[in-house]
Order: C-alpha cells, then sequence, then structure tokens
C-alpha cells in the first residue's frame, strides 16, 4: 500500500468512525452522516479524493462488502486483545448443540444461512482504516453449514464428542480477513446429531447465545425441506446501530458526568492488585486454564437460606465471598473486581447478536471482622450504582481518576466475576429437539476469574486463570478456600445476628 493508499484509507477511517456513510453510486460518491462530522474541510476533502474513495468503495464491493461502519467501544478493545494475546483461542465462544430427533442436515444448512443472513455480525470483517478500526458488513455468501460424514462421531462417547467439539471451537480467528462464526454438523448416530457454533467473542456475548439458538430453532421450524428460499428472513437490529447509538449517546456532557462518577467511585481503591501466589514477571493474556468446583447442596441451600433472611442477593453473597478470598490472597482491603453486565439499555439493544456487553468494576471494600453479609450489603450498593454508568467504559478510567491512552486500553483489570443461571433446557422443534451446551467460552479474560453457574440442581464454580500468572495447585489452593468461605456463610442463617 502506497502513501496515498494510506492516506485515503485513514481518510474513510476518520469520516466512517464519525458517523458519515459513505456509498459508490456509478460515478458518483453517495454520502450522509451528522452535521458536525460534514464541516467544510470534510466536505473539501471528499471532493479532492473523490475518485480514489470511490476506488476503494469498489473494490470493497468486488470483495463482497455491502457496508462500513464505526466499531463500539467493547470491539476495539476486544479486537486488541484479540490481536496481542499469544493464544488465538483466548476470545472464542463454542457452544455445542445436540440435536435428538429426525434431522435434515440440508434443511438446518438453510436455517444456518437465514441467520446469517437475518444478523450480519456473523458477516463482518474488523479492518483497519488508517488508525481507525471499522466493521466491514459483508453480503451473504451461500452455505455456511460445514457438514462431517458419519464416520467422524460415529459411536462416539460424550467425552470424545465434548473434545471434537472443544478442538473444533480452539481454532483462531483472523478478524480482518475470515468470518467470525463457524457451524459444523455431526451425525452420532440415528435420531441423535451434533451441531458446534464457534464464533469470535468480538461478535458474541451471552445474551446473544440465546438469541441465535432460539432463532435458530424457529428457522429451522419454518424451513421447508424442499424450498430454498423458505421463509423471508427479516434483518436483525445490528451492532452498526449500536455502534451509532453509543456514538450519539457519548456525548461530551455525558462522558464528563461518567467520567466525574467512576473516578470518586474508585478513588483509593486498587485496580491492579497482585495476588500473592502469581509467579514473579507474569505475562497478560496467553495461555490459561480452568478448575472446577461443586458448591454442595447443603452450602448453596445456605446461601440461599442467608440471603433470605438477610435481604440481600444470592448474587451479592457469591461476589461477597469471591472478594473475601481476594482480599486474603492480595492483602488489600479495598479492591476492584470486574463484573459483565449485558449494556441492552434500549429495547432496540435486546435482539442485536454482537457484543453488547460491557465489563463495569466493582469496588469491594473487606475490613478485618466484616461477616459475608456486610460486604455483600456493600456490594450489592455499589453495583446498584455502577449499573447506572455501564455504558461507559472502563478502559478510560485509570487509577488516578484520569482517562487513559489508546496504549493503556489495553490492560485489564486482573480479577472478574460472574454468575449465569441458564440451565439451557431442552427447546421442542416438531420431530427435533435441541439441547444447548457450553464447550467453553475462550480461557481467562483476566489473571483469575470466577463463573457461578448453576447445572441443574447443583451449582459449580469455574476458576479461570491465566497460567503465566498461576499454577494449577495454587488455583485449587484458592478454589478450595473459596468454598470454605461459602460454607461458613451459610452457616449464619442459623445464628442471626
Amino acid at each position: 500500500m502506497t502513501a496515498d493508499d494510506r492516506g485515503v484509507a485513514s481518510l474513510i477511517g476518520r469520516l466512517v468512525a464519525a458517523g458519515t456513510n459513505l456509498a459508490a453510486e456509478g460515478a458518483d460518491l453517495v454520502y450522509d452522516g451528522p452535521a458536525h462530522s460534514l464541516n467544510a474541510d470534510v466536505l473539501d476533502a471528499l471532493r479532492v479524493h473523490k475518485r480514489d474513495i470511490l476506488a476503494v468503495l469498489i473494490a470493497n464491493r468486488s470483495r463482497g462488502v455491502v457496508s462500513l461502519a464505526a466499531t463500539t467501544r467493547e470491539q476495539q478493545r476486544m479486537e486488541l486483545r484479540s490481536r496481542m494475546d499469544r493464544n488465538p483461542a483466548t476470545y472464542n465462544t463454542c457452544v455445542r448443540v445436540d440435536l435428538h430427533g429426525s434431522v435434515c442436515p440440508d434443511r438446518l444448512g438453510r436455517a444456518v444461512s437465514a441467520l446469517h443472513d437475518r444478523h450480519e455480525a456473523f458477516r463482518t470483517r474488523f479492518v483497519w482504516y488508517g488508525e481507525h478500526l471499522l466493521q466491514e458488513v459483508h453480503a451473504p455468501s451461500g452455505p455456511v453449514l460445514q457438514v462431517m460424514t458419519r464416520d467422524v462421531l460415529a459411536g462416539a462417547s460424550d467425552d470424545d464428542i465434548q473434545r471434537w467439539c472443544a478442538r473444533r471451537g480452539a481454532a483462531g480467528f483472523d478478524l480482518a480477513t475470515q468470518p467470525p462464526a463457524r457451524w459444523c454438523y455431526a451425525p452420532v448416530e440415528q435420531n441423535h446429531a451434533v451441531l458446534v457454533a464457534g464464533l469470535h467473542h468480538i461478535v458474541c456475548d451471552g445474551w446473544s447465545v440465546d438469541i441465535m439458538i432460539s432463532e435458530l430453532v424457529e428457522l429451522y421450524r419454518h424451513t421447508p425441506g424442499d424450498d430454498r428460499s423458505g421463509r423471508p428472513v427479516a434483518v436483525a437490529a445490528t451492532p452498526r446501530g449500536f455502534a451509532a447509538w453509543e456514538r450519539g449517546w457519548l456525548v461530551p456532557e455525558r462522558v464528563e458526568q461518567a467520567r466525574l462518577f467512576w473516578a470518586e467511585e474508585l478513588r483509593g481503591t486498587a485496580l491492579s492488585p497482585v495476588l500473592t501466589r502469581a509467579a514473579a514477571g507474569r505475562g497478560v493474556g496467553g495461555d490459561a486454564d480452568c478448575l472446577v468446583r461443586v458448591v454442595p447442596p447443603a452450602v448453596a441451600a445456605g446461601i440461599e437460606a442467608l440471603a433470605r433472611s438477610r435481604a440481600v442477593t444470592e448474587f451479592s453473597l457469591y461476589f461477597a465471598a469471591f472478594a473475601m478470598l481476594l482480599s486474603e490472597e492480595t492483602r488489600r482491603s479495598d479492591l476492584a473486581v470486574v463484573i459483565a453486565v449485558a449494556n441492552r439499555t434500549q429495547p432496540a439493544h435486546e435482539t442485536v447478536v454482537g457484543l453488547c456487553r460491557n465489563a463495569v468494576p466493582i469496588r469491594c471494600s473487606v475490613r478485618d471482622g466484616d461477616t459475608i453479609d456486610v460486604v455483600a450489603g456493600g456490594i450489592s450498593e455499589r453495583v446498584a450504582r455502577a449499573l447506572e454508568h455501564q455504558t461507559f467504559p472502563i478502559g478510560m478510567i485509570a487509577e488516578d481518576g484520569s482517562e487513559l491512552s489508546r496504549d493503556a486500553d489495553l490492560r485489564r483489570l486482573p480479577f472478574t466475576f460472574g454468575v449465569e443461571a441458564n440451565d439451557y433446557t431442552p427447546v421442542g422443534c416438531g420431530a427435533l429437539h435441541v439441547r444447548l451446551r457450553d464447550v467453553y467460552l475462550g480461557a481467562a479474560r483476566a489473571e483469575f476469574s470466577l463463573l457461578v453457574r448453576r447445572r441443574g440442581k447443583h451449582l459449580e464454580a469455574f476458576f479461570e486463570y491465566a497460567t503465566p500468572a498461576l499454577s494449577c495447585d495454587d488455583v485449587a489452593v484458592m478454589a478450595d478456600r473459596y468454598i470454605d468461605i461459602l460454607t461458613d456463610a451459610g452457616d449464619m442463617h442459623d445464628h442471626p445476628r
């Protein structure tokens, strides 16, 4: 790429990132956007570089690009972290869908293609135009489901199937050149098959998975076996629209209000505390592992009873136990833990398949003598306040409350926590019954993370950790200690204060 080409790409990136829509119609360059983005200098640049901009847009169209759009703050951070991580699968999301009943692979393939037609996130590339990361939305490109032969999983055990799915989901994505979604179907035995969906986290969050599977079942139901067209597929709300909303919402006055809130909320807390067990010279990102502990039913019942007696949520109690563990392990009484929130604050956002989640830091204070319900009460108050400002990206807050530079945006807070209550109950679809199961949601997004998930009638605690920072033995000790804290807490409901 010549210097002139780079200059034109940078101009296109700047215009689109500011909200300008560009399109080529024959020999004409068509554009529209907010009035503030089309000032005299911009209009002059469009006139001077019209021919070169048209050449780029026409070349894009020949590659199947139907539109360019700005990216969201979360997409920008995800792309940068993904590109710099040592492990190409760290930000992969992989789910396994068990199909029971009479399955028609051709019909399923048409349903998957219709899902891609409906949701442009699956057809989006993330490309740098100068210093601006843009979304390149591509046109539908025909069949997307890979169908395996019967010998691949014939007679395989459940563990073998799970390992096969994990290998499929561990393949990395080149976000600039490849679709960020892959689908693979494999028959197991008569009336049993497996569908594996491998996606990059930049186009899929937890909310998106539920939308994706429910719509896939619906599309399969309404896709005739002998008609390639099926039912017309409506276009859903898009990440493009979310990015446009975010750009309009984050006006300077609102950003300043949120910045002042977060500067005060996090003042004096430890944003980057270090676990005493962490290896010296640890690296950020890279290879990771996961350790699982079952929360005994009696302990879970005790936590539920304690939540009722103390008028706090079970979420805040499980979170408080994690905060108490981290306080012991970092020797810090005031630290920040990240939770992921859906960030779908408008009705139009609820049907978006894409990365709408936002990471919100929660200040956790644990003082000597504090009981878990006291810690949980403080966490509940801070979560409620934080959710009012969840659309403000944490990467822009430094320890002193100032805005971070673009390079500093790459750092992550070391501890994350989350709860998932979805047990993925089976979905019926005529003769087909669907059950969704996680394979994994990538590797650790932080040095040490905890996800509490309901599995049927019991709870499991998933401890994800970066292996350059922690050993399995270290995490096992901390995981056991977490269960001990919960056990002690579960006994409290029998001893009211």
